[in-house]
């Protein structure tokens, strides 16, 4: 039996080291920038998130704040706290917007003073200040009494403010909370 040798050349089938190299290269380009992407997105999703919790917390003691009398119960001239226990800082003891001036608390709490699970990186703070009834940017000196007040509320969250939220209380305001017992509105003017 004879064999015929035929000059013709196998053609390889399969790839090549640099096919292998460029696709390797390609595939780790690709991961790079997804896994870049999945981080950014999961870092504005952890923001948000803070930054919703940072509006509940404020808004929650806007809220408390702003049901307070403009001034001290008693009718007493002094701006900020009066009583012993209210210089303390103890939040159930505050009777007026004004006890709440320079008062903060990290980690947040309740106004009995029950600690918030949040951790020791959350803290609010307040300012009450007399702004000028025409311009609530103006702040008054504290003695300067024109009837308006001004209640910043700031949330920090890890020494780094995510919010600030305010409120204006007036001497005018009627007092819309009905006394226990009572089914009418007071309509006191503090």
């Amino acid at each position: 039996m004879t064999y015929v040798r035929t000059n013709q050349k196998r053609r390889h089938t399969g790839i090549t080291m640099l096919e292998v190299v460029v696709s390797t290269f390609l595939v780790g380009v690709l991961l790079v920038t997804s896994l870049t992407t999945l981080g950014v997105a999961t870092r504005a999703g952890t923001t948000s998130s803070r930054r919703a919790q940072a509006v509940l917390l404020a808004s929650d003691l806007i809220d408390e704040i702003l049901l307070q009398s403009y001034l001290e119960p008693d009718l007493t001239a002094t701006f900020g706290t009066e009583g012993r226990v209210e210089r303390r800082g103890i939040r159930a003891a505050f009777d007026d917007v004004d006890d709440y001036h320079d008062w903060t608390a990290s980690p947040p709490q309740a106004k009995q003073g029950t600690v918030s699970k949040l951790s020791a990186t959350w803290s609010r703070e307040v300012t009450v200040n007399h702004v000028d009834p025409h311009d609530l940017t103006t702040v008054l000196k504290n003695n300067d009494d024109r009837g308006v007040k001004r209640i910043r509320v700031t949330v920090n969250f890890d020494g780094q403010e995510l919010i600030h939220m305010d409120a204006i209380q007036t001497r005018a305001r009627l007092d819309m909370i009905p006394r226990p017992g009572d089914d009418h509105t007071t309509s006191n003017l503090p």
